[in-house]
């Protein structure tokens, strides 16, 4: 059966770039006008639903490309995260090494593993005092023991957080937005009173 329009042959339909209607408005009859011959006008609707639902489709599919689309995130939001993202990233890479080189006895221990289950229930001072183990800062003498290695990982994901703030002052700088500057000099330096050790916290 010949269903093609008057004055066009059955080849002009079959181009890639034809006069195809959508289904939408009231393009939507010519499907059914179409399907008459071959199903009455259910057949038309279901063709038309057919149409619809593929543009949806189509529309859903360029909404999901744009999902990462970051025009609208500041831009010392975007900064702050991608440092934060390194920063947490480095330090969970260099916990998991350290600790597994101190597990499977790629580095020497300070506190050997045999003596930990007669040790670590002593209070801290004792346990400081009968296994020699510094306090402060002093713990950079021992890197090179496994048990003081998992340190630097730890360090870095606590301290990633002053690289990400002193890197968005100068944005907050720039558009003279000084209330955010202050609250991120202040953050700033609690964080290095804290690790200085010139607060004294009791045990």
């Amino acid at each position: 059966m010949d269903i093609s329009q008057q004055g066009r042959s059955a080849g002009d339909d079959r181009r890639a770039i034809g006069d195809r209607h959508d289904a939408g408005g009231d393009d939507w009859c010519a499907p059914v006008a179409c399907a008459e011959g071959i199903g009455g006008a259910q057949a038309g609707y279901l063709v038309a639903a057919i149409r619809r639902a593929a543009r949806t489709a189509q529309g859903t599919g360029y909404l999901a490309m744009n999902t990462n689309d970051n025009s609208h995130i500041p831009v010392e939001q975007q900064r702050y995260a991608t440092l934060l993202g390194w920063g947490a990233h480095s330090g969970l890479a260099i916990l998991t090494a350290s600790f597994v080189a101190y597990v499977l006895g790629w580095l020497p221990a300070h506190v050997p593993l045999e003596q930990l289950p007669q040790v670590w229930n002593l209070p801290v001072g004792e346990y400081l005092k009968l296994t020699d183990t510094p306090t402060g800062w002093h713990w950079l003498d021992l890197i090179a023991h496994g048990d003081f290695a998992s340190l630097v990982g730890i360090t870095v994901l606590s301290g990633c957080s002053l690289i990400c703030l002193l890197a968005v002052i100068p944005t907050y700088a720039r558009r003279r937005d000084w209330v955010f500057v202050a609250i991120c000099v202040i953050a700033i330096a609690v964080q290095l009173l804290a690790a200085s050790g010139i607060l004294d916290v009791g045990h």
